[in-house]
């Protein structure tokens, strides 16, 4: 056939001055069926664009080939069909920085088929001697392993999980460069005392900062407080919720982290301050009257502010922040970036962030000779190892101001 060339099942045709690929698909009702489509300028152009094309149709609509797709690509592929669809936008966020950080770097060279355990072990002794923390491993770790999981089951890109057969390195066992983590020392009393007496109360970050250093709240929860969380006539505040920025810029309300719901107990100077925080945001909403922010949740859990110009949403419920200003409008978590930069280079304490209080609280907790179950479950630790970890320091530490002390003797 004239103007007509064949390139395995894909043929191309010329069309006026334009060319075509056409490539046979599977009939339907008995009659077959051809896949078409042109405008090219060259015949190799019609071709080249027929047998992508094909191959994709013969992959089940795929633009890649199991065979031979790269760690690299399939990672990609995992991400965009799986994760994205699955997982929350936290975790989402953590899934994309661990791939394209430690794993694609490493292994992202390589055909998924022929990933195989001797590689994966090189891989998981290469972030040990890297120096990632236990934790940071155990995350990489497990990432990787439910992304190949993936591609055994449902997919069956690859026959079996190689990483089943890795081995995580013995606990007498020592990485060639320290092990990578962040120094946290807890807040001293005079510390304290200097930030607090920056941050009155009155100002927006003050209620934060007394529930970080008497309650050992992460952010998240702190910034999620609703007034129905406190429970004055038992001193009791309800846990059931965190605060995070999804993708969309919304600040949405999800479950704690590591789902540690728990009710815990108020100190009464907290108590106190939030009762006083209370009436002070009940005199303020009438007084501000129209102009009153007004805070709401859609169905997808995303906090809407009703100010002006904005429009409440359809079936959305009204909740009632503890940090709030007083007009109503919403006080972010990111004010703590304000708020750190201020300690950091006005009072001079560094090392100082939030999480700094949090990490004070467990320790005067255990210092005072609390419970190491009662502080796990107080602070939301996802194990007691964490718990027994600041223990564990404390307890060097005491033993280094008593050898110093038995030297002044």
């Amino acid at each position: 056939m004239r103007g007509v060339f064949f390139m395995g099942s894909v043929t191309a045709r010329k069309r006026g001055t334009k060319w075509e690929y056409r490539y046979e698909i599977a009939s339907q009702a008995g009659k077959r069926q051809w896949d078409t489509k042109g405008g090219f300028r060259t015949k190799a152009e019609a071709l080249k664009a027929g047998n992508v094309a094909y191959n994709e149709y013969k992959n089940s609509g795929l633009k890649f080939s199991p065979n031979n797709i790269s760690v690299s690509d399939y990672l990609d592929y995992y991400y965009d069909t799986y994760c994205k669809i699955n997982l929350g936008d936290a975790t989402l966020r953590n899934y994309e920085k661990k791939i394209r950080l430690y794993i694609k770097p490493f292994l992202g060279k390589y055909e998924l088929q022929s990933l195989n355990a001797s590689v994966c072990q090189e891989f998981i002794n290469h972030i040990f001697n890297e120096g990632y923390s236990k934790n940071s491993r155990i995350v990489i770790k497990s990432i990787l392993n439910k992304a190949l999981n993936y591609a055994v089951e449902p997919l069956h890109y690859i026959r079996s999980n190689p990483l089943l057969y890795v081995r995580n390195p013995l606990p007498n066992a020592i990485p060639d460069k320290p092990v990578k983590k962040k120094v946290r020392e807890a807040v001293t009393p005079e510390q304290w005392k200097a930030i607090i007496t920056r941050f009155p109360e009155g100002s927006s970050c003050h209620v934060p900062l007394m529930l970080a250093y008497h309650c050992g709240l992460r952010l998240g929860e702190i910034f999620a407080l609703t007034w129905d969380d406190i429970d004055f006539d038992n001193n009791k505040i309800d846990i059931n919720k965190q605060i995070q920025m999804e993708s969309s810029g919304y600040w949405t309300l999800c479950a704690p982290k590591y789902n540690s719901y728990r009710k815990i107990a108020m100190s009464t100077t907290l108590s106190s301050l939030l009762k006083r925080e209370k009436a002070r945001q009940d005199k303020a909403r009438p007084y501000y009257d129209e102009y009153y922010a007004h805070q709401y949740v859609n169905s997808q859990r995303q906090l809407i502010q009703d100010i002006q110009g904005y429009t409440i949403p359809e079936g959305g419920t009204e909740i009632f922040l503890i940090n709030v200003r007083e007009n109503g409008t919403y006080c972010q978590p990111r004010i703590t970036q304000h708020l750190g930069r201020i300690v950091h280079y006005q009072l001079g304490f560094p090392l100082f962030d939030m999480h700094s209080l949090r990490h004070t609280h467990c320790c005067m907790l255990l210092e005072e000779g609390a419970p190491i179950k009662f502080v796990q479950q107080r602070l939301g630790h996802k194990d007691i190892e964490t718990t027994l970890n600041i223990y564990a320091h404390l307890t060097d530490k005491m033993e280094e101001q008593g050898v110093e002390i038995l030297n002044r003797l």
